[in-house]
């Protein structure tokens, strides 16, 4: 379904596609991050798996750099031409936003508060929510940069 709405995207607005590309990839990419976000979250399943943190990490975030590829591939038509290395790249950042994102610690819902006229807001929720998204940001300027 997501690969029909890059489609549409590209054929009801041109001028979008390639951003929507790139954030249609990164929601291909978190849904691929299930196993990333158990063993991230879990310090005696990684121990039980062997190997350090890092390696145990990495081995999770195949399936969602294969998956990545795959959709981008799938729908790079929809999205406009790409170089070869402006592709790699694009993909790589996405994964990256994708690990950040499923790796992210727990929510954290005290700390310190921000007085807002709907209620007290608690600013490090505000950071934890923008780990994974930030460096999404970050891609999508770099397609602006490399794309059309």
């Amino acid at each position: 379904a997501l690969a029909l709405a890059q489609y549409a995207v590209a054929a009801v607005a041109p001028s979008v596609a390639g951003v929507s590309h790139v954030i249609g990839a990164y929601l291909a990419a978190g849904r691929l991050t299930s196993g990333l976000r158990t063993v991230a979250g879990s310090t005696g399943l990684r121990r039980a798996l062997g190997g350090d943190n890092l390696s145990v990490r990495l081995t999770h975030l195949v399936i969602p750099a294969l998956g990545t590829a795959l959709w981008w591939v799938i729908t790079s038509p929809a999205a406009g031409p790409y170089l070869g290395a402006a592709a790699v790249v694009l993909i790589a950042g996405v994964v990256a936003a994708a690990y950040r994102s499923a790796t992210r610690s727990p929510m954290e819902y005290g700390g310190t508060g921000f007085d807002t006229p709907l209620g007290t807001f608690p600013v490090e929720l505000l950071i934890q929510l923008a780990r994974g998204p930030d460096l999404l940001g970050v891609v999508i300027i770099l397609q602006l940069i490399l794309g059309r």
